[in-house]
């Protein structure tokens, strides 16, 4: 009998430290928290999670996710992650800037390490000592696509811009920098609008819609949020909008030429996988966009009267709203 209670409790504490396979081999079990601000993410959540599918990791078994979602309120960030790190995680993924700070704060004395994805400028916020030696416990995947690159599209779906509306809550981020420096030398009028929370966007847009030729929106939570009243002020003044994220273009945005937001989830799970294995994230470069996506609604090309030539057509990694 009491060989047999020794047998049950090596067994109980084999499971408590993880899974066993067939030959007995013993399988670590990770916890990894997902801290999330906005459910625009999820496709990237997806991605994150497909990725560590592909790598091996078997969801409640080998892997297991604590998830909270801030569901756009930063206040709630902190609360959030303090109970990710409480979980006794083994790494924590973070979406957006508020939730990789949220994410460092709460974790410091634990030592968590962290992958970030979509963190525009993560050198400029502190998060990281350089692109290519991030340091300390922190890496992952920043959205930036080049602001000039996406003007020099825009001109050629509407050449002869010469007002560009930038409707954002915040001034000087590197994309709306490049964004001004790319104007002035395209001798366009950039008329800027700041919203400070999602109910300034639909007066941001009224303002701005009716004194420009085209309006940009870069990577901003809070105008993502409410892209609906940006969408239906563009379409009614009959002018391109474009937005950093291809749901916004799935609603009726004209296009984006902007990250695979599941792809960036993908690069972050390959970062994790190097990070569980013993890598140091400081020692992994945070990485970019290899292949930014432009997808067009052809659907409001015809509704605002633009005509999209064939060649950009070609180029489109999707078109979508397409019409007979």
């Amino acid at each position: 009998m009491r060989e047999y209670a020794v047998v049950i409790l090596l067994v109980m504490a084999v499971l408590g430290s993880g899974c066993v396979e067939a030959g007995g081999r013993e399988v670590k079990t990770y916890k990894v928290g997902i801290l999330q601000m906005t459910e625009v993410l999820d496709i990237t959540v997806a991605g994150f999670k497909d990725g560590m599918r592909d790598l091996g990791y078997v969801e409640g078994e080998s892997i297991v996710y604590i998830y909270r979602n801030a569901n756009s309120d930063v206040k709630k960030l902190r609360g959030h992650a303090r109970e990710i790190v409480g979980e006794g995680v083994d790494l924590i993924f973070s979406l957006t800037t508020p939730a990789t700070m949220a994410a460092v704060e709460a974790s410091r004395d634990a030592g968590v390490p962290i992958v970030f994805t979509p963190v525009m400028e993560p050198v400029r916020s502190g998060l990281v000592n350089s692109l290519e030696s991030p340091g300390g416990r922190i890496t992952g995947v920043s959205p930036m696509v080049l602001a000039s690159k996406q003007l020099e599209i825009l001109l050629e779906v509407k050449p002869g811009i010469r007002t560009l509306g930038l409707i954002s809550s915040f001034d000087h981020a590197v994309v709306i920098e490049q964004l001004r420096e790319a104007a002035e030398k395209n001798n366009i009028i950039l008329l800027e609008y700041k919203v400070r929370k999602v109910e300034d966007v639909p007066k941001a847009a009224e303002v701005i819609g009716s004194r420009v030729d085209a309006i940009y929106v870069p990577p901003d939570n809070i105008v993502t949020k409410d892209m609906d009243s940006v969408i239906a002020v563009a379409k009614r003044e009959k002018i391109p909008l474009m937005v950093p994220l291809e749901g916004g273009v799935r609603r009726g945005a004209l296009l984006t030429y902007s990250a695979d937001y599941y792809e960036l989830g993908v690069t972050a799970s390959r970062m994790a996988d190097k990070i569980l294995r013993g890598t140091s994230p400081g020692d992994i470069p945070v990485e970019f966009p290899l292949r930014p996506r432009l997808i067009i609604n052809l659907g409001t090309a015809k509704e605002i009267g633009l005509d999209i030539s064939p060649e950009l057509l070609y180029r489109a990694a999707e078109v979508v709203g397409e019409v007979g």
